[in-house]
């Protein structure tokens, strides 16, 4: 409980600014057109890459393979001209040799023991991130509420019906209606 509650107070924030930044980088690629300019600084960037063997951004999938939506954002190429060209030039091997981080950039506030929790967090694990954080938000709202998950989810369904109507009839005889809240429990702070 200790801990997901930490990971909601102290970590919640750079994990949410993660999930922002991979959108909006995800956003931009999606709308990049295919344009000649994208394509020079594509191959600009490749051949810094090649030059400085420098590790390709990489996402993993059962192998290492480019983060196309990364490289993309980060080239203003489209993600076609991106995975065209990388196949086109065999790039598969140098990306399998040379795997590398797709760090976002964010700055990292959350602290433990008074130092980051993280130097960067990487485009190819939000979403687990994600997975993480949510499941660390129910752990403290089943704690702190007393709400406990069942095998068909009764309970939660019968808290959802039994506000519905409590606020409903609140609602029509004119009182507040500001819904339902939970105080934090103390966690020996």
């Amino acid at each position: 409980m200790i801990w997901a509650l930490r990971m909601v107070e102290d970590l919640a924030e750079d994990i949410l600014a993660a999930a922002a930044e991979r959108l909006r980088m995800s956003t931009i690629a999606g709308t990049n057109a295919a344009t000649p300019a994208g394509l020079v600084m594509l191959r600009a960037f490749l051949e810094r890459i090649v030059t400085e063997q420098q590790p390709f951004p990489s996402i993993w999938n059962g192998e290492h393979r480019a983060a196309t939506t990364y490289v993309a954002a980060l080239t203003a190429a489209s993600r076609q001209q991106v995975g065209g060209l990388l196949g086109r030039e065999g790039w598969a091997a140098y990306i399998r040799r040379h795997p590398g981080p797709c760090p976002l950039d964010i700055t990292i506030a959350g602290r433990i023991d008074n130092r980051p929790w993280r130097q960067v967090i990487d485009f190819g694990e939000v979403a687990t991130l994600l997975r993480h954080l949510a499941t660390a938000c129910f752990v403290v709202v089943a704690y702190l509420t007393g709400m406990r998950p069942g095998g068909n989810g009764a309970e939660l369904q019968l808290m959802q019906h039994s506000a519905g109507s409590v606020l409903e009839e609140a609602g029509a005889r004119g009182e507040r209606t500001g819904g339902w809240f939970a105080t934090e429990a103390p966690l020996g702070r």
